[in-house]
C-alpha cells in the first residue's frame, strides 16, 4: 500500500503551485539569478539546483517581461544532467544574455513535459500573459540586483535539500557553476521532538470492523518535513509540523486490525512512531456464562464427572481469571476452587471442565482429583465467579445453600435409585442454555453430553431402543396372533421377541413382521423385544389382548370411532358414557400400532351421549394424528386434532340419531374462514315452508360451534323474524349466519372447531346434523384456495367427472372474491404429462391446440387463484381427478333434464359400502321400482328391485364389496318414470 503523506501545505491545483513557487518541497529550483551590473550587464543567466543524476533533457528557463506579462528571447537551455558538486547535489549555470532588469521581470522554469516547476520574480510580481506560464502569478523572491556593482549576483542560501530549505541573499560574489555562498546541501538536523503518543478506540463493537485514532504529540516545527503514516490505513491530519509549532498531529481512523507506523521526511527521517492496535473489543460480558451441565455421581469411583460452562452470548468471551468454585452444602463453603486458564471461548461453545481428561468426551480442562472431584450432595453446588470475583452463575442439588442456590434446589438429584444406568446422565440445563434463575426448573436429570448441545433424552442414554409396532390379529372367533412389526434395530444389531404366555418367539432376528401366538380370547399378553446389548433398550408392550368374538348385531345407531394414533398409542384410551357422566356404553384402547388409523365401533341406541378422550402423559394425540366419531352411512358427530390433554370432551353431549341439517356443501370442512364471514345453511323446506306463517321467531336454524376437545361451545338462533343484516326478507334468509354477530363468546381463531345445524319449527328443534371442520387463521388467509367444484347438487360439478375434450365440455372452479387470473393444471404423472391453463374466468373450455389432452386418461386437475392479474397465484386447493373420453350411454344420462326430484341418494359422498334410497310423491299404483348404479364409463355396476307402498319407499343397500371412489349415475325407473341423480363416492 502507498504511504499516506501529510504534506506542510494545503494542495491547491498542482501546476499553480509550482509556478507560483510555493511547494517548498520542490527537488529541483532556480538557485542563482544575475540580471544587472554596473557596466554592460555581461554575465547574465540563470542557475538551477536539484540532485545529482537529474535528467534536464528538454528543460528551459524562460524569461518575462514584467510589463505587459509576455515572455521574451532569448530562452535558456539546459541539457544534459546535474552534476554531484557534493552531498549527492549539484547545480547547472546557464547563460542569457539581456535579461531584463526588473521593475518587476522574471524567469520561469519549465521541464521536459512543458510543465512550469517554478516561476519567480524581482522587483515585484505580475500574471503572465503568455508563454508556458501564461496565467499564473510570479513569486517575488524579495531582493533585487543594483546595477552597481560587477560579478555579483542573487542567491539561495542555507542548509537543506529542497527549495524551501533556503531562503533569497542580498546580492554577493556571484557562484555560477558552484554552491552558492553560505549553502551547503544535505540533511539538517530535525527541529520537532515526539511527545506523548496515544490511541483511542472510535468504536467498541464485537469482532473486526472497528477503527482507532492515532494522537502524536510533538514540540518545535521543522519546515519542508512531511508526516508519512505506514500503517495501512487511516488519514494523516491535525497540527501540520512543517509549519505549527509545538502541537499534535492526528492520524485517524486506523482500522483496529492494522498495527500503527508513522515517519517523517528529511531531515526528520530518524524518527519513527509505532506500536500495536488498541483492543477495540467491548469489555467482557462475563453475564453469558452459564453453569450447563453438572455430573456429579457415577457408579463406583465417580471417575467421569464433570462441569460443562456454556457461553450463551454473541462473541467469543476469554475464560482467563474466570473460577469455578464447588460449595459444600455443609456449612456453605468451599472445598474446591479452579481459576481457568486464557481459553477463547466461542459463542455457543462449551468448556468442560473434568477430572480425567482420557475418560471423560471434550474435555477442556483437567484438573484433581481424578476420582470423586465433585461431592453428592444433600445439598451441594457449583458456583462461577468472574475475574472480579463476582458470581455470575450457581446451582445448588439435593437442596439449597445460602447465597449459591437461584430460585430452588429441591428435587433436582441424579439419583441412582430412581432412573437406571444414572451413571450416563447428569443435571442438565434444557432447553440448553436457557436460565431463568430456577436451579430445579433450568435444570433436570438428563443424559449426559459433555461439550455438546443437553438433550431432551432421558432414557436410552447408553443406547437406542428398535422401533416396533404390535398389532393383535384375529386368526378365527376364538383365537389370535400378535403381528410383531419391527421397522428399526435400534443399535442393536439384532433382537429377540419374547412372550411371557407360551413358548414362541425369534431371536437373533432384524427387521420386520413376525407372527407370535397363537392366544385364546381375552389372554393378556405381554411382548418383549431385547436389545443385543444392553437390556436398558429393551421393548417391552404389556396388556395385549384381543376378543375374536364377532358381535351381535347393531340394531341401533351403529357409531364408528376413528382414531389416527400419534407415535405413543399405548397413552391413548376412550369411553362413549351416557350424557351427564352415565354409564359407560363402549370403550377402547390402548393400542399398539404407531402412526396408524384405528377404527372401532359402538352401538348406541337412541338417546344421548359423552364421547371421552384419555392419554395416560396427558398431552393428546400428537399431530399428525385425531379422532373422528360417525354414524354407519359416514355422517359425523365431531371431528378433533387431538388437542386435549389429559382428557378431551367436548362441552356438550351429542344425540343419536343425527339430523339432516348441515352447511352449505362448499363450506363444510372449510378452515380458512374470515372473521367477517357469513355462514349458510343448506335450506329445509319444513322451514321454509312456515316462512310468514304464524309465529315467525320460532322457526329457523341453530348453528353449534364447538371444540370436541372442550374448552368451547357456541349455539346461535336465527330465525325468519330477524333479518340478522341480510336481504332481501324471504323463506331462506334465516339460513344466514354473520360470523361478526357472534359478540358473546366470539368465535376464537387458530382452533379446529366443529360446527353443527339443526332445524327449528313451530318451536320443536329437530337433532343436529353432521359435524363440518371449522377454523378461523389469524392472522387472515390473504390468498384462498379454490378448487373444480366438487358440490354434486351444484350445476356445474366438476370433480370426478368424465368431459370430452375438444368439443364444448367445460370444467368450474370455486370462484375467490378479488381473483382477477384463475390457473387450472392438468397432470398426469404416469405420461409425464403437465399442462395449466390460466384465463380470467371460472369456468374453462376443454378445448385448446398446444398440449390437449387425451381420451382414456385420467387427469389430477388443481386450480390456483391470482389476485394481481396473474403475477402470483394462491396456493392451490384439493386435487380433482377429470377423466378425459366419451362414452355415449353415459354422456346421454349427463345431458338428461333434470326431473322434478321425487328421491334422494344419501349419504353423498358415500364411502361406497352402503347407500340409503328415499322416494317420495310416487304414482300410489306403483308396486315396485327399479333402481340402477352406473359408473363412469357407462358399465352397470348394479341393479335392484326396490318395494314402493303409498308411493313412497326408504331402504339401505349394502354393496357385496366396497364401491371404487369416482362418479356413479344412480338412476331410477318407476313405471313410465325415470329419474337420475350423482352420487360421489370417496374413500
Amino acid at each position: 500500500m502507498r504511504p499516506n503523506s501529510y504534506r506542510t501545505r494545503p494542495l491547491p491545483v498542482l501546476a499553480a503551485l509550482l509556478a507560483a513557487g510555493t511547494l517548498s518541497a520542490q527537488t529541483v529550483f532556480i538557485n542563482e539569478i544575475h540580471y544587472d551590473d554596473a557596466g554592460s550587464d555581461s554575465g547574465e543567466g540563470v542557475e538551477i539546483a536539484g540532485p545529482a543524476g537529474t535528467d534536464l533533457t528538454g528543460w528551459t528557463i524562460v524569461p518575462y517581461n514584467g510589463s505587459g506579462g509576455a515572455n521574451y528571447t532569448p530562452t535558456g537551455t539546459l541539457s544534459g544532467t546535474i552534476p554531484d558538486l557534493g552531498g549527492g547535489y549539484g547545480v547547472v549555470w546557464t547563460a542569457i544574455t539581456g535579461l531584463q532588469n526588473g521593475a518587476p521581470d522574471g524567469v520561469a522554469l519549465v521541464d521536459g513535459s512543458n510543465t512550469v516547476v517554478q516561476f519567480l520574480s524581482y522587483e515585484g510580481s505580475f500574471t503572465a500573459t503568455a508563454g508556458p506560464a501564461n496565467g499564473q502569478t510570479s513569486t517575488d523572491i524579495g531582493v533585487s540586483e543594483n546595477g552597481t556593482v560587477e560579478g555579483q549576483s542573487l542567491q539561495l542560501t542555507g542548509t537543506g535539500t529542497v527549495y524551501g530549505d533556503f531562503t533569497w541573499a542580498p546580492q554577493a560574489t556571484a557562484t555560477p557553476g558552484a554552491f552558492n555562498n553560505g549553502q551547503t546541501f544535505g540533511a539538517g538536523s530535525c527541529g520537532i521532538t515526539i511527545g506523548t503518543v496515544t490511541t483511542s478506540c472510535n468504536s467498541n463493537n464485537p469482532g473486526p470492523g472497528d477503527t482507532y485514532d492515532l494522537s502524536i504529540a510533538y514540540s518545535g516545527v521543522q519546515a519542508g518535513i512531511t508526516v508519512v503514516n505506514n500503517s495501512g490505513s487511516g488519514t494523516v491530519g491535525g497540527d501540520d509540523p512543517a509549519s505549527v509549532s509545538d502541537g499534535t498531529i492526528i492520524v485517524s481512523g486506523i482500522s483496529d486490525a492494522n498495527a500503527y507506523s508513522v515517519t517523517f521526511t528529511s531531515p526528520c527521517d530518524a524518527i519513527t512512531v509505532s506500536g500495536a492496535a488498541p483492543s477495540c473489543e467491548p469489555p467482557i460480558d462475563y453475564s453469558v456464562l452459564v453453569i450447563n451441565e453438572v455430573d456429579y455421581d457415577q457408579d463406583g469411583t465417580d471417575a467421569l464427572e464433570f462441569i460443562e460452562l456454556k457461553n450463551t452470548g454473541a462473541v467469543a468471551i476469554d475464560l482467563a481469571g474466570v473460577e469455578v468454585r464447588l460449595i459444600n452444602g455443609s456449612g456453605g463453603a468451599p472445598y474446591a476452587f479452579f481459576t481457568l486458564p486464557t481459553f477463547s471461548l466461542a459463542a455457543g461453545d462449551y468448556f468442560v471442565i473434568c477430572g480425567t481428561g482420557s475418560a471423560v468426551a471434550n474435555c477442556d480442562h483437567q484438573v484433581s482429583p481424578g476420582t470423586n472431584l465433585i461431592q453428592n450432595g444433600a445439598p451441594d453446588g457449583v458456583a462461577l465467579l468472574d475475574p472480579a470475583d463476582v458470581i455470575i452463575d450457581a446451582v445448588t442439588y439435593e437442596g439449597d445453600i445460602a447465597g449459591y442456590t437461584e430460585g430452588s434446589g429441591v428435587g433436582l438429584e441424579d439419583n441412582p435409585n430412581i432412573i437406571p444406568s444414572y451413571e450416563h446422565k447428569s443435571i442438565s440445563r434444557f432447553p440448553d442454555g436457557v436460565d431463568t434463575d430456577q436451579n430445579n426448573v433450568d435444570f433436570s436429570l438428563r443424559c449426559s453430553t459433555p461439550g455438546v448441545t443437553n438433550t431432551a433424552n432421558n432414557q436410552f442414554c447408553l443406547c437406542e431402543p428398535p422401533t416396533v409396532n404390535v398389532a393383535p390379529t384375529c386368526v378365527d372367533d376364538f383365537t389370535w396372533d400378535i403381528l410383531v412389526d419391527v421397522t428399526d434395530l435400534g443399535s442393536s444389531g439384532s433382537v429377540n421377541i419374547m412372550n411371557d404366555l407360551n413358548f414362541d418367539s425369534e431371536t437373533g432376528v432384524g427387521t420386520g413382521q413376525y407372527n407370535i401366538g397363537t392366544f385364546n380370547n381375552l389372554d393378556v399378553v405381554t411382548i418383549t423385544v431385547m436389545h443385543d446389548t444392553h437390556s436398558e433398550c429393551d421393548v417391552t408392550i404389556s396388556n395385549i389382548t384381543e376378543d375374536c368374538t364377532p358381535p351381535p348385531p347393531c340394531v341401533d345407531n351403529e357409531m364408528e370411532l376413528t382414531i389416527h394414533t400419534d407415535t405413543y398409542p399405548g397413552e391413548i384410551t376412550w369411553a362413549v358414557q351416557e350424557a351427564g357422566g352415565g354409564p359407560v356404553v363402549c370403550s377402547g384402547g390402548p393400542y399398539f400400532q404407531q402412526l396408524s388409523t384405528i377404527t372401532e365401533a359402538c352401538c348406541l341406541p337412541d338417546g344421548c351421549y359423552e364421547l371421552v378422550m384419555f392419554d395416560g402423559f396427558g398431552d393428546g394425540i400428537d399431530a399428525p394424528g385425531g379422532y373422528m366419531l360417525a354414524d354407519a352411512q359416514g355422517n359425523r358427530v365431531l371431528e378433533s386434532d387431538g388437542t386435549y390433554n389429559a382428557t378431551g370432551t367436548a362441552d356438550n353431549p351429542f344425540c343419536v340419531p343425527l339430523g339432516t341439517d348441515r352447511p352449505i356443501f362448499q363450506q363444510c370442512d372449510k378452515e380458512d374462514w374470515l372473521p367477517t364471514g357469513v355462514i349458510v345453511a343448506t335450506e329445509n323446506p319444513a322451514v321454509s315452508a312456515e316462512w310468514t306463517v304464524g309465529d315467525q321467531t320460532d322457526d329457523g336454524y341453530q348453528f353449534w360451534f364447538f371444540d370436541p376437545d372442550g374448552g368451547y361451545s357456541r349455539r346461535i338462533f336465527r330465525n325468519h323474524a330477524t333479518s340478522g343484516g341480510f336481504g332481501p326478507a324471504n323463506a331462506t334468509r334465516a339460513c344466514h349466519l354473520k360470523l361478526s354477530s357472534i359478540v358473546t363468546l366470539p368465535l376464537p381463531t387458530n382452533r379446529l372447531l366443529n360446527v353443527r345445524i339443526r332445524s327449528r319449527v313451530n318451536g320443536v328443534d329437530n337433532e343436529f346434523g353432521p359435524a363440518c371442520r371449522f377454523r378461523i387463521p389469524s392472522p387472515p388467509v390473504a390468498c384462498p384456495t379454490t378448487k373444480l367444484i366438487d358440490n354434486p347438487n351444484n350445476a356445474n360439478y366438476s370433480c370426478g367427472v368424465t368431459r370430452e375434450f375438444g368439443g364444448s365440455d367445460k370444467v368450474h372452479c370455486y370462484p375467490v372474491a378479488g381473483a382477477t387470473h384463475y390457473r387450472f393444471r392438468f397432470e398426469n404423472v404416469g405420461e409425464s404429462f403437465v399442462r395449466q391453463v390460466t384465463i380470467t374466468s371460472t369456468n374453462l373450455l376443454l378445448n385448446w391446440v398446444t398440449l390437449p389432452l387425451q381420451d382414456g386418461i385420467v387427469y389430477t386437475v388443481t386450480v390456483q387463484a391470482s389476485l394481481d392479474n396473474a403475477a402470483t397465484f394462491c396456493p392451490a386447493g384439493e386435487a380433482c381427478d377429470v377423466t378425459i373420453g366419451q362414452d355415449i350411454e353415459f354422456r346421454a344420462f349427463e345431458a338428461m333434464p333434470a326431473a322434478t326430484p321425487t328421491f334422494a341418494v344419501f349419504p353423498n359422498p358415500a364411502d361406497g359400502s352402503s347407500l340409503r334410497v328415499r322416494l317420495t310423491d310416487l304414482d300410489e299404483a306403483a308396486q315396485g321400482a327399479l333402481l340402477e348404479l352406473i359408473d363412469a364409463q357407462g358399465r352397470l355396476t348394479m341393479s335392484r328391485q326396490l318395494s314402493v307402498q303409498d308411493g313412497q319407499a326408504d331402504q339401505t343397500l349394502t354393496f357385496d364389496q366396497q364401491l371404487p371412489a369416482g362418479l356413479y349415475l344412480v338412476r331410477l325407473t318407476a313405471g313410465d318414470r325415470v329419474m337420475t341423480e350423482r352420487l360421489v363416492v370417496r374413500r
